[in-house]
């Protein structure tokens, strides 16, 4: 079975797919407690600079599974913990990638094994200590 949380605009329906629909974001853990999801999929196609969803995934244990574009490629490489997908993989092998996963379903730290506060810190500090001296450098 197949879930997306939060909203689909789609007409397809199939008795392996269901739709969560529109959520708070103090709902998720719940949500995705009740699920028993493992396994979190960012059918991304833009090169984002960073993702929330994906960070969302890593607090909340979800193996995440992306495309190999942006930060969310960057981040899941980086942490040694994901699935990057190519690109241009049709929808047959997408399903296949995302059956084969195994997890074990406990509960994960952020894989830079810090507290969710330090986390953002943790993967994108000395980016963020760079442009602040480029910045302070350029008054």
């Amino acid at each position: 079975m197949f879930v997306v949380v939060g909203e689909f605009q789609s007409q397809l329906e199939s008795s392996y797919l269901d739709v969560t629909g529109h959520f708070s974001p103090g709902q998720l853990p719940s949500i995705l407690s009740k699920l028993g999801a493992g396994v979190g999929f960012l059918p991304s196609i833009w090169p984002e600079t960073y993702s929330y969803v994906l960070s969302e995934y890593y607090r909340h244990g979800l193996h995440p599974v992306v495309f190999d574009i942006g930060a969310q490629s960057e981040r899941v490489k980086a942490s040694g913990y994901g699935t990057v997908l190519p690109m241009h993989i049709d929808a047959p092998a997408i399903n296949d990638a995302l059956l084969k996963i195994k997890t074990d379903l406990a509960p994960r730290r952020p894989p830079t094994g810090l507290p969710d506060k330090d986390y953002v810190d943790a993967c994108y500090g000395s980016l963020l200590l760079d442009i602040k001296v480029a910045r302070s450098g350029s008054n």
